[in-house]
């Protein structure tokens, strides 16, 4: 028989034997949960924001302004304008008049633009009588500026007009692009109050036509005087 003491520790040591078990599902259980929990926010940083699809970007619409300043009668000159997509068409406006046939795009992406200001001012709708007088140097041949554009002529207003135009047509990036060209008209000289430049040369051209209408005054003074002298016999 056990004493009473060695009875005592006897039972305890069953039931340190017993619990150890219990401890043990009890330790894994704290486990169990604790990865149950943090398991989630692992999750949470690991995975982001769906990116979704890429961006694009649209190609915007691209401009340029020639400005060649003042430009003389008379004056020639070729203007190339550039950044359009080669093969395709450009089509030229100037002062709000369509000039036709519209070019094409060289290899480069440019196209060229010729200007050729009339060395002389035009007048519109001038009565015939009016026109002889200007051919004879009594009045000015006219008051418009008349410029040619590729070939093509239209009239763009008195001396001091701004010629401007617009070339229209498909960039380098696909987009739409205009390129604008701008120039005022001047006179070359010094000019009078009809707006002509005048040189040495109109005394000349005046000359004879003086000459003329005094020879003319005369002969009517001479015709009068004989008709009274007739009259008077």
């Amino acid at each position: 028989m056990l004493s009473s003491g060695a009875q005592g520790r006897y039972a305890v040591g069953m039931l340190a034997n017993a619990m150890k078990p219990l401890r043990r599902a009890a330790a894994l259980a704290l486990v169990a949960t604790a990865l149950a929990l943090s398991a989630p926010a692992a999750m949470a940083q690991s995975t982001g924001p769906y990116p979704g699809n890429p961006t694009t970007t649209t190609p915007q619409p691209t401009s340029a302004v020639i400005d060649l300043g003042l430009k003389p009668l008379g004056a020639k000159f070729t203007v190339s304008q550039c950044g359009f997509l080669p093969g395709t068409i450009v089509r030229f406006v100037v002062n709000n008049v369509v000039i036709t046939p519209d070019v094409v795009v060289d290899t480069n992406g440019c196209v060229q633009e010729t200007f050729e200001i009339s060395p002389r001012l035009v007048a519109l709708g001038r009565p015939a009588g009016l026109r002889l007088l200007a051919a004879t140097g009594l009045a000015a041949p006219g008051t418009n500026v008349q410029v040619k554009v590729n070939g093509q002529a239209i009239t763009v207003g008195p001396i001091g007009s701004v010629v401007t135009s617009v070339a229209t047509g498909t960039g380098s990036n696909g987009a739409s692009r205009t390129v604008q060209v701008k120039f005022t008209v001047v006179k070359p000289g010094t000019t009078d109050t009809s707006g002509l430049a005048r040189t040495g040369t109109t005394i000349l051209r005046w000359s004879p036509l003086g000459a003329g209408l005094v020879a003319i005054g005369y002969l009517l003074v001479l015709v009068t005087r004989r008709r009274r002298d007739a009259e008077a016999i």
